[in-house]
């Protein structure tokens, strides 16, 4: 028979937990049922400094209850990864000594209100994830916010204070706050740390240096930057690394569209001659009467046109290059004269050397011109627009995964092939080989 207590574990009273080399002890597990708990201040003649990984993961006593409070002693100094993790606690009271809570520390619980003490340096990834946090007032001895360290919660209130250098991906993502001052000392907001946030305007600080965009995350790309209730943003004078013009962020040499608010008022939009490229999630989710973007523009990152509304549109010869899903489920309305239906025809200049995965994926594209010398059109790329067909230039070589041709299955998920979608291309091409392959209709032009 094996114990399932490690050979380092000691045991006293409801508590197991080892010696660490300054003399300390942390508890490894809980073993007891209460429902009201007082971390002890020694453990065998012992200070307990801290709880270690997983010691309440997943708590409940003997008649199924879940443990509701927990005191911590005024010699904690760390909570470990997981510690009281989908425990199922309601209130936590920290000590004033405490400098540490970790990764998911508290993630999957029922925590209403929460005073973070002056002594808190480190807020680690997802420490307070899916709570019931309605305000949070975060001491200026902390300089980084974790990843996901306050998401889905029910925030209305948020206080940050001087210190505060980096907030981390995805921090503040559903949430429920309309305005938020941002400190002073702050350098770096990472991915989506404010998305679905409440957020209706933003002031970005003068010590601002980076905004890091990706269109990975908790939302993966489906989400502007900051906020899908985001009307109005701007930037303290004296920022040396972004510039707002007409509510519009880029950064200070104006090269790069990075945030353009969601709820802004409708109106057009010309790109300045000095960008060449359009960021991640740019003009995710904006309104536009009018899109024009200029042959300065090399480069559409991902997402950056993703559930857009674009009442008309304009691209100009010169882009290199359009990023994955970087269209995808927007709508381009351009009414058909004869049936008044919106429809968009979209003519792709030959400067266009690059299509991504999912580009235009779920659209209301009706027909496509492709670049003259494309080589691929890459997974998903047409897939779910009301296309019926699609010409391809002799230059393809390669075509990806339900690129066109293919219905909308549940949950919009890639269904059946549509067999009578028709591909147009030359006689004896990769695309009439291709269209014999799948079961496509061809067409020689």
């Amino acid at each position: 028979v094996f114990s399932s207590v490690p050979a380092f574990a000691k045991t006293c009273g409801d508590f197991r937990y080892k010696v660490l080399s300054n003399g300390t002890a942390l508890i490894t597990k809980y073993i007891g049922s209460a429902k009201e708990l007082t971390i002890p201040e020694k453990l065998d003649g012992h200070r307990v400094t801290e709880i270690g990984k997983e010691a309440f993961l997943g708590y409940y006593d003997g008649d199924g209850s879940q443990l509701k409070s927990v005191t911590f002693n005024k010699s904690m100094r760390k909570i470990g990864t997981s510690a009281f993790e989908d425990s199922g606690l309601e209130k936590v009271t920290f000590n004033k000594g405490l400098k540490e809570i970790g990764k998911n520390a508290f993630t999957e619980c029922f925590i209403k209100s929460v005073k973070l003490p002056k002594s808190l340096k480190h807020i680690k990834a997802g420490c307070f994830e899916c709570n019931e946090l309605k305000e949070i007032d975060i001491p200026k001895s902390v300089k980084v916010l974790g990843a996901e360290c306050f998401y889905g919660n029910n925030l209305k209130k948020v206080t940050l204070h001087n210190g505060i250098k980096r907030i981390g991906r995805d921090a503040f993502l559903s949430n429920n706050f309309k305005t938020i001052k941002l400190p002073s000392t702050l350098e770096v907001i990472y991915n989506g740390a404010f998305s679905c946030s409440g957020l209706t305007s933003l002031t970005l600080p003068k010590s601002l240096k980076s905004i890091e965009m990706k269109s990975t995350g908790v939302l993966e790309g489906f989400e502007p930057a900051f906020g899908e209730n985001l009307k109005k943003i701007s930037v303290a004078k004296g920022n040396k690394f972004f510039r707002v013009k007409s509510n519009v962020l880029y950064n200070k040499k104006m090269t790069k569209v990075i945030f353009y608010p969601p709820k802004a008022a409708r109106k057009d939009y010309k790109t300045p001659k000095t960008v060449k490229t359009i960021g991640i999630r740019a003009f995710f989710m904006a309104k536009l009467k009018k899109l024009t973007i200029t042959n300065n523009v090399k480069i559409i990152k991902d997402y950056a046109f993703g559930e857009a509304n674009i009442k008309s549109f304009e691209l100009e010869y010169g882009l290199k290059s359009i990023g994955v899903g970087a269209f995808s489920d927007a709508e381009v309305s351009k009414k058909d004269w004869w049936t008044g239906e919106d429809m968009w025809k979209l003519y792709l200049p030959d400067s266009v050397k690059i299509i991504s995965k999912g580009a235009f994926e779920k659209t209301n594209l009706v027909s496509v011109r492709l670049p003259s010398k494309l080589k691929e059109v890459k997974d998903k790329t047409f897939f779910g627009t009301y296309m019926s067909e699609i010409e391809l230039p002799p230059s393809v070589k390669k075509i990806g995964c339900a690129s066109f041709g293919y219905y909308v299955g549940e949950c919009g998920v890639v269904g059946e092939i549509d067999k009578s979608f028709i591909i147009k291309g030359k006689v004896d091409s990769y695309a009439q080989k291709y269209a014999k392959k799948m079961g496509f209709r061809f067409k020689a032009v």
